[in-house]
C-alpha cells in the first residue's frame, strides 16, 4: 500500500499496531508507519462495503447483470453464470438446480441467503450469493 500523504510504500498486513492491538480483528484504520496518516481499510469496514453495495445498485441499469446478493426478499431473477466457483461447488449447485438459465426467488437475506429454485429452498453464505450472477 502507498500512503496518500507521504507516498511511503508498506504492507498493511504486517503493521505491528494491527498485530498487537486488542481490536486488530475489527480495526478499520490503517496507519502509515512513516508519517502516521490514517486511512480506512475498506476491506474490513462494514460502512464502506455498505456504500459500495448501495452505489453499485443505483448505477446498475434494469436488465443488467447483478449478483444474487443484490436481490431483495421476494424478488426473482434468472441465473446468468456462476463466477469464481470451484468445480465441486458448481456440481453441488447444479444438483440442487442452481445453474445458468434457471429462475431463482430470494426468500430471505439474514442470517443466511435463502433462495427458492422450483420447489426447493437452499441457504447460501454471502460469499456464494455474490458469485451467482443474475439478470432480472
Amino acid at each position: 500500500m502507498r500512503c496518500q500523504l507521504c507516498g511511503f510504500e508498506f504492507d498493511e498486513r504486517q503493521l505491528t499496531c494491527h498485530a498487537s492491538c486488542a481490536f486488530n480483528k475489527y480495526c478499520t484504520i490503517i496507519c502509515c508507519p512513516n508519517c502516521g496518516h490514517q486511512t480506512v481499510d475498506e476491506s474490513k469496514s462494514v460502512l464502506a462495503q455498505a456504500f459500495r453495495r448501495i452505489f453499485s445498485q443505483q448505477n446498475s441499469q434494469p436488465g443488467q447483470a447483478r449478483h444474487l446478493s443484490d436481490l431483495r426478499p421476494g424478488q426473482s431473477a434468472t441465473v446468468e453464470s456462476i463466477e469464481e466457483c470451484s468445480p465441486s461447488r458448481m456440481e453441488k449447485l447444479s444438483v440442487f438446480g442452481v445453474a445458468p438459465g434457471c429462475q431463482v426467488t430470494l426468500v430471505q437475506r439474514h442470517p443466511a441467503f435463502v433462495v427458492r429454485v422450483g420447489f426447493t429452498e437452499l441457504s447460501f453464505e454471502r460469499e456464494i450469493a455474490e458469485q451467482i450472477r443474475i439478470s432480472s
